[in-house]
């Protein structure tokens, strides 16, 4: 599936809201699959939000370690 690349004339204050439009359909198609397969729109919905948290958690965790590694070599 395609998702469209920001417009470089993009308003920064536009930018999340284009990002979510642009994301849409490939959101949309996981959602459509497990329920295919039998899970309820809402679990469908909830399994790609707590997807998305975790997600967004390990990249932040991700950054602090790389940080703290990046202080503990920058002493050797």
């Amino acid at each position: 599936m395609r998702i469209d690349a920001p417009t470089p004339d993009a308003d920064l204050a536009d930018r999340h809201l284009a990002c979510q439009e642009a994301i849409e359909l490939a959101f949309q198609a996981p959602v459509d699959e497990a329920m295919a397969a039998g899970w309820s729109e809402a679990e469908s919905v909830a399994a790609v939000i707590e997807l998305s948290e975790n997600h967004m958690l390990a990249k932040s965790e991700n950054e602090r370690l790389n940080a703290v590694i990046a202080a503990l070599e920058s002493r050797t």
